[in-house]
């Protein structure tokens, strides 16, 4: 939440070593963010990060300089 409310276009990562939970805790979060359990799959990890970096490259807006 600290990360969220300080930096709200920040991508969010959670790790869990409880697999049979990691589904109820990414359904749970609003807005969602990234739930993986351990073992970490890293392919799986790799694209989950590049669909990150994208989605916030997405929503960053522009800024504009004034003359």
């Amino acid at each position: 939440r600290f990360a969220r409310s300080h930096r709200p276009g920040l991508p969010v990562f959670v790790v869990t070593g409880y697999p049979d939970r990691a589904g109820k805790l990414q359904d749970s979060m609003v807005p969602p963010l990234e739930v993986m359990a351990k073992p970490i799959d890293y392919p799986e990890l790799s694209s989950a990060l590049r669909r990150a970096v994208s989605q916030a490259a997405r929503s960053a807006r522009p800024s504009v300089r004034s003359p």
